[in-house]
């Protein structure tokens, strides 16, 4: 029996940014910063500098906080609801 493995394709968007010309996808960015990574932990994730990162990224970082925040902020609602 043979086994045929098909090779896919995938289609990513980003930018190549910084002195080392590094590979940064924006909805990455969005989802670290929605799991609460510090602007440092990204810029080291990505191997740039957190300037280069807060300059060319500011608004993925800025919505992806927004969204952590507001999902914390009902989970500390709902868990403090529950022991009333």
């Amino acid at each position: 029996m043979s086994i045929i493995k098909k090779k896919a394709t995938k289609t990513v968007t980003g930018y190549n940014i910084g002195p080392n010309q590094a590979f940064v996808d924006p909805q990455e960015v969005f989802k670290l910063a929605a799991l609460g990574c510090t602007d440092k932990e990204i810029a080291d994730w990505f191997e740039i500098t957190t300037k280069l990162l807060n300059d060319d990224f500011k608004s993925e970082l800025s919505k992806g906080r927004a969204g952590s925040i507001s999902f914390w902020k009902s989970r500390h609602f709902a868990v403090g609801r529950a022991y009333q």
